[in-house]
């Protein structure tokens, strides 16, 4: 192979790169459409591309960052194409726009502004139009049980903090930050997933008179869909809050395992524990007229 032929196959493997990877860009947005990650038992579009597609974390945010885009802006597409908008440089507009919450049309005129443009001439633009935009949060692995966090916190935040653990000296002298936020997030908790109460045997009372026997049938109580809070924090309790798919903690629902719609009871062996997620995907695939 010469130069030549060496340099031609190389640009034309590169114009493939981009053709590829907005196509894989639309697939993702179909699969996250579809919720098609909770058949692969995964709590999220983030999970199934870094333990299913094999991408690392920073490879997988950012082309789910640019999907997300597409799904507001498909005109974009082409600049994917052809190498005008990098993904990393659309991951960059995405955090701005979160913060700043522009219209459908400024969305579109930013990104037009920064084709062609390098990660460090885009980084520039977005300091000069939002200097406060806090840096994304940064979670990795420090040993075994262990993990750091990096994230910005306000000002006002981190005085409250410290007021905080000022109050509670008395009985937890010497916290530090971490051990305020598990205390925080364990008192949370605790009162979002009170444990179901136990029901206490009824006394024995003879004097009481038994109750006059009623010969009419009673009504047919009128079906609804509610199910009682004291039966789904019972199902929550014994799935002990995990998606019984997907194991996810995140927005969990108490679905019907054989249809309300279809005649389904509030029966506890009926019910089971889902993510919103898994629950949206169980519907398509039960009501696929839906899609």
């Amino acid at each position: 192979m010469t130069d030549k032929e060496l340099h031609s196959k190389l640009l034309s493997l590169v114009r493939e790169e981009r053709r590829l990877l907005a196509d894989i860009l639309i697939h993702l947005k179909e699969v996250e459409r579809r919720k098609l990650y909770c058949d692969h038992k995964r709590t999220s579009l983030f999970d199934y591309a870094v333990k299913e597609l094999g991408y690392s974390e920073d490879q997988a945010q950012r082309r789910i960052e640019a999907m997300r885009l597409i799904k507001d802006l498909p005109e974009i597409t082409p600049a994917i194409r052809d190498g005008r908008l990098t993904i990393t440089n659309i991951a960059q507009a995405n955090r701005l726009f979160r913060h700043t919450q522009p219209t459908r049309e400024e969305k579109a005129a930013f990104i037009k502004s920064i084709e062609n443009k390098t990660k460090r001439e885009v980084e520039r633009e977005i300091a000069a139009i939002a200097p406060e935009l806090p840096r994304p949060e940064r979670t990795r692995a420090t040993t075994a049980s262990t993990s750091q966090l990096a994230l910005e916190l306000p000002n006002e935040t981190l005085e409250l903090i410290t007021q905080l653990k000022g109050a509670l000296a008395h009985k937890y002298p010497n916290m530090t930050t971490a051990e305020l936020i598990t205390l925080l997030a364990r008192e949370k908790l605790a009162a979002l997933r009170p444990a179901p109460a136990r029901k206490e045997p009824a006394p024995a009372d003879a004097a009481r008179p038994a109750p006059a026997r009623n010969t009419q049938a009673p009504p047919t109580p009128k079906r609804s869909r509610y199910i009682p809070k004291k039966l789904r924090r019972k199902i929550q309790h014994e799935a002990q809050h995990k998606c019984a798919n997907c194991g996810s903690q995140h927005a969990l629902e108490t679905d019907h395992i054989h249809p309300y719609a279809q005649g389904g009871t509030h029966a506890p062996t009926n019910l089971r524990l889902l993510c919103r997620n898994c629950n949206r995907r169980n519907a398509l695939l039960l009501f696929p007229h839906f899609r």
